[in-house]
């Protein structure tokens, strides 16, 4: 019977152990994401885009718009922003506060759609004054797996190839004002 006890604190201990070097590897590993996220953003601050999002391609090929009701531009690129209503609120608030001064400027010149049942989220909740469409849920947009979530913009050749792609984060507006002043500069030079 002295037996048990001694397995049940040598048991305590190893567990004890285990517990800290779990709390230690976690804590590297967010380090090393802390490190990744502050180079991203010095990027995006100091107005270089990272090399790839991992977004802008499906398998070997590069990612496309396949859905029917998606405007793309004959004339070069096009910008159509996506936003859903299950996504970050305050991105969305920021994002739709960004396209109503750019829809005072370019108002025509981009398409804005809502992958909703809700025709109205954006308007009600959101103040959005420029259009969009509604897009249903269950249809899929691009040649891949992409999961819309926070809003995304996308800027595309004639083909609907996405060469661009910015999606909003929470907490970093600074990335959504340096794709909108990008996406305002774009504009300006394909529109006037």
């Amino acid at each position: 019977m002295k037996l048990e006890p001694k397995i049940l604190f040598v048991s305590l201990i190893v567990l004890a152990f285990f517990s800290l070097w779990l709390l230690y590897t976690n804590h590297i590993r967010q380090d090393q994401i802390d490190k990744l996220v502050h180079l991203q953003n010095e990027q995006i601050l100091s107005g270089n885009e990272p090399e790839s999002w991992g977004f802008e391609q499906a398998g070997n090929r590069s990612a496309k718009i396949v859905h029917p009701e998606v405007e793309l531009s004959s004339a070069g690129l096009s910008l159509s922003v996506f936003f859903t209503d299950n996504g970050c609120g305050y991105c969305v608030d920021h994002e739709v506060e960004l396209l109503n001064k750019l829809n005072e400027e370019f108002e025509g010149n981009f398409n804005t759609y809502l992958i909703s049942h809700n025709k109205s989220f954006l308007k009600r909740l959101h103040d959005a004054e420029f259009p969009y469409t509604t897009i249903d849920p269950q249809e899929k947009l691009l040649n891949n797996d992409f999961d819309f979530g926070n809003p995304v913009a996308l800027f595309t050749d004639k083909n609907g190839v996405v060469q661009i792609i910015h999606v909003a984060e929470k907490d970093n507006e600074a990335k959504s004002n340096h794709f909108y002043d990008r996406a305002e500069s774009l504009l300006s030079s394909i529109h006037k």
